[in-house]
């Protein structure tokens, strides 16, 4: 049991069953826990790409997009994940490697953007953006 002892001004000493409020706090947190979704299924939507895109100079930059369904393009070429890792991997023993621009549609997961960031990143390409694009299908 969970009990709090004072002395009060009399000196006589005035006990606090904190039971019931730790049972309480307990299973507020269990509610809490069960209702709360699992990160896996949270939507998150990628930022609007707004403004002209002549400030990006095209010879510096690939664009790799990806839609909800897991579609991968390669500068608007469809590519499988086995293929855009080739060619990162090609890319990556190049000398002036271009940035990769990361565009999803707006039906695209977080969770798989990831998987295309860390997938460029482990040959050493350097992902420039993550944004929402056009729907690529």
């Amino acid at each position: 049991m969970w009990h709090n002892t004072k002395t009060n001004m009399l000196g006589t000493e005035t006990e606090v069953d904190m039971t019931s409020l730790m049972d309480l706090m307990t299973q507020i947190a269990a509610v809490m826990m069960l209702c709360a979704p699992p990160l896996s299924i949270l939507s998150t939507r990628l930022p609007e790409v707004s403004g002209e895109k002549n400030l990006l100079n095209p010879e510096s930059y690939i664009v790799v997009s990806f839609s909800g369904s897991q579609q991968i393009r390669w500068a608007d070429e469809p590519v499988s994940l086995e293929e855009l890792e080739k060619r990162a991997r090609i890319y990556s023993h190049k000398k002036d490697t271009p940035e990769i621009l990361l565009a999803g549609d707006a039906d695209a997961t977080y969770g798989f953007s990831i998987h295309l960031r860390t997938l460029l990143s482990k040959y050493g390409l350097k992902v420039k953006e993550l944004a929402r694009c056009e729907s690529i299908e």
